[in-house]
């Protein structure tokens, strides 16, 4: 709940901002929309993976590297 509400207050001030955690995904309800990627490094391999999720205030949803792709030429 702390964790949530702490999110709440981020949002209501308004801030653009960059979080790092092994644990939090940030997809609270308090929180109106958020770009997350997750790093996975499988099995110990000496390279790292991006997941990316995009949580629209009710959902987290799996981002397809063709949608950031769309996303960047639009931009």
């Amino acid at each position: 709940m702390n964790i949530a509400e702490q999110f709440k207050a981020i949002e209501q001030l308004g801030f653009n901002y960059m979080m790092n955690s092994q644990a939090l995904f940030g997809d609270y309800e308090t929180v109106s929309a958020l770009n997350i990627y997750e790093l996975i490094r499988p099995k110990n391999a000496n390279y790292v993976s991006v997941i990316a999720y995009h949580w629209n205030g009710r959902e987290r949803r799996l981002i397809h590297h063709e949608e950031e792709e769309q996303a960047v030429t639009e931009q």
